[in-house]
Formats: C-alpha cells, sequence, structure tokens
C-alpha cells in the first residue's frame, strides 16, 4: 500500500524587463534589457557538460520509478487495448509538452543577449514576476513532495524488511531515513545536473530491473497458460482511474528546466533527449502493463509486487531491493531542481548555499520522521496532483505567454498558429479534469485511511 500511495504522485536572480518595439515588418519583438546584476545568472558554478544520453537518463528516471508498479492493476480495470491507446497517446501528449517547454528556452534566449537563460529568466519572460513564482513553486513544491515520499517509502520498506535490533519499528524507520537523508546531502553538494547524470543513469537501470524481475515471473505464470483477462473497461469510474494514473507516470518536464540549464549542447541535445526519454519510458509501460497482466490475469494486485510474493519470494526481494535502490537515486534529483530553484533568489555567497542546502534536505528528514500515521497518504496527495499541472500546462501557458509578446498581443499570437493554440486549449481542459479526479481519489482514499485508523 505503501508502494500504491508513492506511485500516485523533475543561482542567482537575472532581472528582465520586456520593451515591445516596432521592426520592419511592423510586428513587435520581444526586447530584452538585462540589468548589470545578470551576469550573475544561474551559469557559475556549473560545468555545462550534460550529454544527450545523460539528460535522457535524468528525464527517463524522473518518471520512470515506482508508477511501474501500479500499471499491470490498471490494465487490469481499463482492459489492454483501451490500456495501450490511453498509455501512447499520453505518452505523445507529454513529450509534446516537455517539447514545447525545451522550444520556450530558445525562444526566449533568441530575444535576448545572454548566451544561456536560466528557466526563471525564461518563465519570468512569459508570465512576468508572479507567474514564474507561480510556476517555480509549483515545480518545486512538487519535486520536493516527491522526494519526501520516497524518503518515507524507503524507510518503512527497508525497517519492515530488515529491522535495526533494539529498536522500535519507528525508530528502525528513522534510522534507515536518516542513511538516505545522508546520501541526499552529499548528492546536494554536486554541481548541478552535469555531475548528476551517473545518478539517473543507475536509478533508470534499477527501474528496468524491477521491470525485467516483474516481466520474468509474469512469463514464468505463463507455464499454466494465459490468463483469464478482461478485454473491456469494468466501469467508467475504473477506466478514468487508470487514465489518471498513466497520467501521473510522465513527469520528465519537472526536471527538464534544470536539466537544459546545464547542458552542453541544448539547441542540439534537449529535444531529442525528450523524445528518447517519452518513447523508452511509453515503451516499457506498455511492455510491463501487458505482459504482467496477460501472465498474472485478474489476480495481479494493486502493487504488482505483491503478486509475486506468495510464488516468486527471490524475484520479490530483488525487485524490492531495485526499488529502494531507485528510491535513493530518484531523491536527489528531485531535491537537486528545488535547491536550484531557491537557491537562484538568494546572494551568491557560499555560506548561503551550504545553509540551504542543509535546511532543504534537513526539512525533508524531519518531516519523514514526522509520528503521524497517515503522514504518507497525505504527502503522496501533492505530487500526483503536481504532476498533471506542470506537466500538461504550465509548458503551454509559458509558450502562449511567449508568443504573446513576441507577437504584441494574445489575439495576434492565436492568428498565426489557431490549430495549435487549439490543440494547447483541449490538452489543458483534460488536464484539469485528470488533476481533478486524481485529487479526489487522493482525498477519498485519504478519508477511509483516517476512518479505519479511528477504528
Amino acid at each position: 500500500s505503501s508502494l500504491s500511495s508513492c506511485a500516485q504522485q523533475g543561482a542567482g536572480l537575472c532581472n528582465v524587463r520586456l520593451a515591445m518595439q516596432p521592426d520592419a515588418s511592423a510586428r513587435n519583438v520581444v526586447a530584452c534589457d538585462l540589468e548589470a546584476n545578470s551576469v550573475k545568472s544561474g551559469e557559475e558554478g556549473h560545468a555545462h557538460s550534460v550529454t544527450r544520453f545523460g539528460a535522457t537518463m535524468e528525464l527517463v528516471v524522473t518518471q520512470l520509478g515506482t508508477g511501474v508498479l501500479l500499471l499491470p492493476f490498471c490494465f487490469s480495470q481499463a482492459d489492454i487495448i483501451c490500456s495501450v491507446l490511453v498509455v501512447g497517446i499520453v505518452g505523445a501528449v507529454a513529450s509534446s509538452r516537455a517539447a514545447l517547454l525545451a522550444e520556450c528556452f530558445d525562444i526566449a534566449e533568441a530575444k535576448c543577449s545572454l548566451k544561456s537563460l536560466s528557466f526563471i529568466d525564461v518563465a519570468r519572460s512569459a508570465l512576468g514576476k508572479c507567474g514564474e513564482i507561480a510556476v517555480s513553486f509549483s515545480m518545486s513544491g512538487t519535486l520536493f513532495s516527491a522526494a519526501l515520499a520516497f524518503v518515507i517509502l524507503w524507510g518503512q520498506l527497508l525497517a519492515s524488511l530488515h529491522p535495526w535490533q533494539g529498536l522500535t519499528l519507528f525508530w528502525s524507520e528513522v534510522a534507515w531515513k536518516a542513511i538516505a537523508t545522508i546520501f541526499i546531502l552529499a548528492t546536494s553538494f554536486m554541481k548541478g545536473m552535469s555531475e548528476m547524470q551517473w545518478v539517473g543513469t543507475v536509478g533508470t537501470l534499477a527501474t528496468l530491473f524491477v521491470i525485467a524481475v516483474i516481466i520474468s515471473a509474469a512469463i514464468t505464470n505463463f507455464d499454466d497458460g494465459v490468463h483469464q483477462v478482461s478485454w473491456a473497461p469494468r466501469s467508467g469510474s475504473a477506466l478514468l482511474g487508470s487514465i489518471t494514473t498513466f497520467c501521473y507516470s510522465y513527469g520528465a518536464t519537472m526536471t527538464l528546466p534544470t536539466i537544459a540549464q546545464d547542458m552542453q549542447d541544448r539547441a542540439k541535445d534537449l529535444k531529442p533527449a525528450v523524445y528518447h526519454s517519452h518513447a523508452l519510458s511509453t515503451g516499457l509501460y506498455v511492455l510491463i502493463g501487458v505482459v504482467a497482466y496477460l501472465g498474472f490475469g485478474d489476480d495481479v494486485q494493486k502493487d504488482v509486487l505483491d503478486t509475486l510474493r506468495p510464488g516468486h519470494k527471490a524475484l520479490w526481494l530483488c525487485g524490492v531491493g531495485f526499488i529502494l535502490l531507485h528510491l535513493v537515486m530518484a531523491a536527489p534529483v528531485f531535491v537537486q531542481v528545488v535547491i536550484g530553484s531557491v537557491e537562484e533568489r538568494l546572494p551568491a555567497r557560499a555560506w548561503i548555499a551550504v545553509t540551504c542546502r542543509v535546511a532543504i534536505v534537513s526539512a525533508i528528514f524531519l518531516l519523514a520522521c514526522a509520528p503521524i500515521t497517515i503522514f504518507a497518504d497525505f504527502v503522496a496527495i501533492v505530487p500526483a496532483t503536481g504532476v498533471t499541472l506542470n506537466c500538461f500546462m504550465w509548458p503551454a501557458l509559458i509558450y502562449l505567454g511567449l508568443m504573446r509578446n513576441l507577437h504584441g498581443g494574445f489575439k495576434l499570437a492565436v492568428r498565426e498558429a489557431p490549430g495549435k493554440f487549439l490543440f494547447d486549449a483541449i490538452v489543458m481542459v483534460l488536464a484539469i479534469s485528470a488533476m481533478v479526479l486524481g485529487t479526489k481519489a487522493g482525498i477519498q482514499h485519504l478519508i477511509v485511511d483516517l476512518r479505519e485508523a479511528s477504528h
């Protein structure tokens, strides 16, 4: 149940002023007046060595994680054909949203004199100061909550598997969470995503091994024949629930801005990395969903690893071990984004950077150790809601803001590409629906837990 809750869930300020000026074609373009203090644009101390492969792995580790454990059950609820179609459509849309956000960097950079813009610059030029703060808070808050949920799950799983001798279950969880926190703190002092590439690679490989374990167990079950499966959705609510889970499985957009700032050749490599990461994730989602459902049939549980435990104990242990490895590798990537977002607003002082990183990681540890029974379920609601907002809505709004500035108004921007803006509007409406339904389901699950705890 802890895995299921978690599965439903990614240094300076540059002042930019936009001035609209007429050009030879009588259109308005954006002119960026960057003040002298914009030299500290978040580029100091970063090696800018993230390659296309490194970016792909960092994007994949953001979204290819504990969510894979829910997919076989979702396939059983929505039927195989609908699930494959929906996963393919959601994956394509998510990929287009991430590519749209990558394009926003190119649009903003082409109109400004900086060699490389930070995400704050891009968001502020599109949405203004308040809009940029909203975007940054939304993405950072979601990733902070995801990192917190991962630390909680890490402690719960290890304490249940190997409690510390002489300690109660609670203090065993605290001890294991402290170990994870030490690793996260150490990695928080790496220089951006350039030095985090190996973390993303290890985390992605860990998830691939989890998928291999689950598929191996499912194929073993084929010896008894293909199990009975559903070829039609069990109900409308079951289909909607599966669709919202599929939407939550794509979160690469949240770490994309930080990765973009540290890329070796963003213009050349960022979009291919986006497409490769989403294609890999979508293919693996379909593979594990179809094979595991065919192998386990209607016996598949919400957390597919629970299905392995009775008859495949060794594979179950391997799966849990690789999930633990993924958790401890993905959390630092999330935290790195949060740190970058906060430090860009602070003075560039060494002691301030150290204090900021220690404070953020310490907050995660203290909240993870909160002695509240249902705290993990409550925390999981935030990333589950935020992923849809960050990945399917903010990219379109930022793009719209940039186009409005570029063409001198909203109406003129829409006239330039009416079909594209119509598609963006439809995606945002569907994203809002998925976000509302997902939040409602999370709250209902929380209420059930509260009632059970009261009895």
